[in-house]
């Protein structure tokens, strides 16, 4: 059985960098409450390529609106990829909780800006 450091910020930006299949198992565990696991999956999403997208993108259909929300800040980082972009601006049409509606549209705004 894996064993996972102390749920923070800081533990998943630095399994990020340095192990992100073992994020990917955290985050898949089960053991990581609401909010961290939200962190877990924006954390996530700042992993280059595309290794992890579909991963993330199965969390948009999560029941909490803040692991929606973190998979739409992990998205942020992919919307390059057209199916990414697509999963976005549906969620910023048709998600049924604001917060993650006006993620979704600052994410889509922002990368519009930098065009």
């Amino acid at each position: 059985m894996l064993t996972f450091p102390t749920p923070s910020e800081n533990a998943f930006e630095h399994l990020a960098r340095t192990n992100p299949n073992l994020l990917k198992e955290w985050i898949s565990s089960g053991n990581l409450r609401t909010g961290f696991l939200s962190f877990a999956l924006e954390s996530l999403g700042g992993v280059p390529g595309n290794k992890f997208i579909n991963t993330i993108i199965g969390y948009l259909s999560n029941n909490h609106a803040i692991i929606r929300e973190g998979a739409i800040y992990a998205l942020s980082h992919h919307l390059d990829n057209e199916e990414v972009a697509k999963k976005v601006q549906l969620a910023s049409l048709h998600d049924y909780n604001e917060n993650v509606r006006k993620a979704a549209l600052e994410i889509i705004n922002e990368t519009s800006d930098k065009s």
